[in-house]
């Protein structure tokens, strides 16, 4: 078996975070291992079936908690700071639209 050495441009480019377009911002992808995260798997379901039921405030709480999980360690505060719109203020609409984006964009020949 032959296997071929790296350039370091692609090696840089494999670490460099991979970004998408939201709204006219851009964002990184997040960690596509967490598609087959049990956590995440929860949280979307628990989401829908807020959604389904129409539980506003489980919703909301599902929204944010698969927020921080796709961005920890305080980069979810990034995420809605871009988010924010011109008044000062985050639609609360505005935040599972771009999880569904985010999710798109970590698997995005689904």
């Amino acid at each position: 078996m032959t296997t071929t050495a790296k350039t370091a441009k692609q090696l840089a480019d494999e670490r460099k975070p991979a970004t998408f377009d939201h709204n006219g911002r851009t964002f990184d992808v997040p960690d596509r291992k967490l598609l087959q995260d049990g956590e995440l798997t929860g949280l979307l379901l628990g989401s829908q079936e807020a959604e389904e039921s129409g539980d506003s405030r489980e919703l909301t709480a599902c929204i944010y908690a698969i927020l921080r999980l796709m961005y920890p360690h305080g980069a979810w505060r990034g995420v809605l700071a871009k988010l924010r719109g011109a008044d000062g203020r985050v639609d609360i609409n505005a935040i599972p639209v771009f999880v569904n984006a985010a999710i798109g964009a970590m698997n995005p020949n689904s």
